[in-house]
């Protein structure tokens, strides 16, 4: 039918590799007053002991950092060695070719790093996709609004969702 889960294209969806350059998908069409629906999981990770507001969006086929704070991270920014054009929901396209390589994500102690591209948008410091939910064995658990994220060696670490006070 040309459409994947969500309505998305089909031929966008996952990371694929032409001609040099990688697609990407991003779905973080949420905005933080949007913490309490029940998809949504978001919680605080820290980098260098700054905070950082972070949505786990299992709709995008890469991890971002908002280009607000960027420069919050204290780690260099590298080129991606090829850009990567990142396609929003709506259709838009974006070209990236920097990102922030092994970002220490910390969590309760325990460091899961991250790649971060460095994008524009607002209502998150950080998204983490479908690379960094792979690469930490991430288990998303929607109707407690928590994440299970596990170390290099096995142990398990709780990302309990964050919900906002004011309804």
């Amino acid at each position: 039918s040309g459409t994947g889960s969500r309505g998305r294209p089909s031929q966008f969806r996952g990371a694929a590799r032409s001609g040099g350059s990688q697609y990407g998908m991003v779905y973080a069409t949420r905005r933080q007053e949007d913490r309490d629906e029940p998809d949504v999981i978001a919680g605080t990770f820290s980098v260098h002991t700054v905070p950082f507001f972070a949505l786990l969006d299992n709709g995008s086929t890469h991890s971002y950092v908002s280009s607000s704070v960027a420069g919050y991270l204290k780690i260099p920014v590298e080129d991606t060695g090829s850009s990567v054009s990142v396609f929003s929901p709506v259709g838009h396209q974006m070209e990236i070719s920097k990102v922030y390589r092994d970002c220490p994500l910390e969590l309760h102690g325990e460091i899961f790093p991250a790649n971060l591209m460095k994008l524009p948008f607002v209502d998150f410091d950080l998204i983490l996709g479908m690379d960094w939910l792979s690469a930490h064995r991430v288990t998303l658990d929607c109707e407690r609004k928590r994440a299970i994220l596990r170390t290099s060696d096995g142990r398990e670490v709780t990302l309990i969702g964050e919900l906002s006070l004011i309804h």
